[in-house]
């Protein structure tokens, strides 16, 4: 599992929000001005803005004063700082908005999901390993019992190489062997 860039993942976050495929600039600024625009838009299109340094370009073609102000104030509070670096930082900023502190909270969810998928995996393997010691099942047993691939299922299981399995698999291979253990 890669990391996310800041810029690609609020791009995306943006074209989410505006129900679009297209990234057009000037018409999903457009768009985040209107008063029917989606909630999401406005802050993501400025965080955006503002990790590309299109700030100005996106202030230029404001014309909705509200939107205006609402960016200027955060923009105050960015401090012309990386929205990316601020989001990975470890105290939120509290005078931020929260519909602009909900995007740095789920870029930084999305930053870190690599680690919290490894750590599940290898709370999983050790489940599976203990069990897999208590019940003398060999790893070929569980891979054909699991409909697996062998040599993954073995690597896994013996040699924790916890990058072998999906997560799905390694769920099964636990569940699998902890119910051995419970018959």
């Amino acid at each position: 599992m890669r990391r996310p860039t800041f810029d690609r993942w609020i791009k995306r976050e943006i074209l989410r929000a505006a129900g679009t495929d297209e990234f057009n600039f000037r018409k999903l600024a457009a768009q985040a001005q209107r008063d029917d625009a989606p909630e999401d838009l406005a802050p993501a299109l400025l965080l955006y803005a503002n990790e590309t340094g299109r700030t100005d370009k996106l202030l230029d073609l404001l014309w909705n004063d509200r939107v205006r102000d609402e960016y200027e104030d955060a923009l105050s509070k960015i401090g012309g700082r990386s929205a990316g670096r601020l989001a990975l930082r470890s105290t939120p900023m509290m005078s931020m908005l929260p519909t602009y502190w909900k995007f740095l909270s789920r870029y930084a969810d999305a930053y870190y999901a690599p680690e919290r998928l490894a750590s599940k995996k290898r709370e999983l393997w050790e489940v599976a390993r203990e069990a897999q010691l208590k019940t003398g099942t060999s790893a070929t047993q569980v891979a054909r019992a699991c409909g697996l691939e062998v040599s993954n299922t073995n690597m896994y299981l013996n040699h924790a190489d916890i990058g072998r399995l999906r997560i799905e698999d390694a769920q099964r291979v636990a569940d699998y062997l902890v119910g051995l253990l419970e018959d």
